[in-house]
């Protein structure tokens, strides 16, 4: 038995992109040492993690379902949908915490779709309309 929490750390200078681990320590003592790393030019926010019996088992099971969307094979960086990344992990565990980080980024995931949607239909909206004017060229207009 590994007790332990499977975290999920976002960055702001990687949006859309989200850091899975385990740890068998506070999960945010975790996110400090990772963000006090030379390698991240900002620090992590620890967004939402999962308190379960197996925490290795589920951090590979995590892993496993979301091996496409990998970003690295050597590192635990994926680029997926967070409200989908976070469902995955509600489903592993009884107990779960979303931090108010986590709320923010959940909330910004929906604003994103939201605004991409309304942004396809206006796009396909004026891509369907012909220009009614002919709007004559002026290539040989000298001042």
């Amino acid at each position: 038995m590994s007790y332990g929490f499977v975290y999920v750390l976002g960055n702001a200078c990687m949006p859309g992109i989200y850091k899975v681990g385990m740890t068998d320590r506070a999960p945010m003592q975790r996110c400090r040492e990772l963000s006090a790393a030379t390698a991240a030019p900002m620090g992590f926010d620890l967004l939402f993690y999962i308190e379960v019996d197996e925490a290795l088992k589920v951090e590979h099971e995590i892993h496993s379902l979301f091996a496409e969307e990998r970003v690295n094979e050597s590192r635990e960086f994926f680029e997926v949908s967070f409200s989908r990344l976070i469902e995955c992990l509600r489903d592993r565990a009884e107990n779960y915490c979303m931090t108010f980080d986590g709320e923010s980024e959940f909330q910004e995931e929906i604003y994103r779709e939201e605004a991409a949607a309304i942004q396809a239909r206006v796009g396909t909206f004026f891509a369907q309309e012909a220009d009614p004017v002919h709007w004559p060229r002026f290539d040989d207009f000298h001042f």
